[in-house]
């Protein structure tokens, strides 16, 4: 079971090629794919 939503898209290119992804909006997991690198707790 996922916490958050997940939206599926899909798009074709010029040459034919089809793209898709996934787009996650839980931010638990979310933040954690975008930016592993980036610290868990940011200090302004």
């Amino acid at each position: 079971m996922y916490q958050g939503t997940m939206t599926y898209l899909a798009s074709v290119s010029e040459d034919g090629k089809i793209w898709s992804w996934h787009l996650t909006f839980d931010k638990s997991v979310s933040s954690k794919k975008i930016n592993p690198a980036r610290p868990l707790r940011v200090v302004r």
